[in-house]
Formats: C-alpha cells, sequence, structure tokens
C-alpha cells in the first residue's frame, strides 16, 4: 500500500471500500477495492478470491500481450 496515494473514497459497502489512488512512482490513478473478508462467510470469501484470482490471470495475459509474449 505504501506504493500507492490515496486520493480519494469512491464507494463504500458492506465489505469494504473502493478508493482512488496514484502510483506514486508514475503518478498513474487506479481504482483501488479493499474487502474485511474478517466480516465475511467462507463462501463469499472464496468468490472474492476466485475474482481476485481472475483479474490477476487477465492482467497478466495483457501485459504478455503488450509484450509480446507467445500465447499458450
Amino acid at each position: 500500500m505504501e506504493d500507492y496515494e490515496v486520493v480519494k473514497t469512491l464507494g463504500s459497502g458492506a465489505f469494504g471500500s473502493v478508493n482512488k489512488v496514484v502510483r506514486r512512482v508514475d503518478r498513474k490513478a487506479f481504482a483501488m477495492k479493499k474487502v474485511q473478508i474478517g466480516r465475511m462467510e467462507e463462501r463469499e470469501v472464496a468468490g472474492v478470491k476466485q475474482e481476485l484470482m481472475e483479474r490477476v490471470s487477465m492482467e497478466l495475459a495483457r501485459s504478455a500481450a503488450r509484450l509480446g509474449a507467445p500465447r499458450r
């Protein structure tokens, strides 16, 4: 989290919030979702983990495509 500066809160809900952040190294803006999994049931935590893995996989594929890496 120290690599990002929180600019403002965009929204919040029962399990967390979404903030507009700026990456300190290049000042690029992002939306950062913070989830409090301690207040969730096991199936909800599993859903959050699945969503995170899908998003990470998509971002890795995009990064590889930008670098010209062959697809598997």
